[in-house]
């Protein structure tokens, strides 16, 4: 029976700074890959009257500083200004990326990694991890790899 997957575990990680090559955000060319909690800011906002900034208070607070330009050239119609593009960058170094990854993805499956074969202490198998949406949540499922025979045959071309 396949298991429920909470996508939730496992560490947040986000780089200290950022880039917007080729109409792309990506992590500068040096920068540090940190692991963060993402709730520590909304928790740490909360005042003694319980007003606080809701999570998502600071890309909305962005989506309103940021800026166009008419872009010239095949591609993008627009891009952002220059100093959108620092707004956006500093926005990602403290916050993370955005992924909408999860929200559009059906089926995910993953590299094999090598898991111990039941049973024994030294032997390796190659086990695939997929994950599938579901109207109940994400599932995880894992295949063995194809077990190959321990002695390889000579050659059976007869020569």
């Amino acid at each position: 029976m396949p298991e429920p997957v909470a996508l939730s575990i496992g560490p947040w990680v986000r780089f200290d700074r950022y880039v917007v090559r080729e109409d792309m955000i990506r992590p500068a060319f040096d920068a540090q890959l940190h692991s963060y909690d993402p709730w520590a800011e909304h928790e740490m906002g909360r005042t003694t009257s319980g007003a606080q900034q809701p999570p998502y208070g600071a890309l909305l607070d962005l989506i309103q500083s940021v800026e166009l330009k008419p872009r010239p050239g095949p591609g993008p119609l627009v891009t952002l200004t220059p100093e959108s593009e620092t707004l956006v960058c500093d926005w990602c170094a403290a916050h993370g990326l955005l992924g909408v990854l999860l929200h559009r993805v059906q089926t995910v499956i993953l590299a094999a990694r090598w898991h111990p074969l039941p049973g024994t202490e030294h032997r390796l198998i190659p086990v695939q991890q997929q994950l599938v949406r579901t109207n109940q949540g994400w599932i995880r499922t894992g295949r063995e790899g194809r077990r190959f025979p321990s002695k390889v045959s000579g050659d059976e071309s007869g020569a």
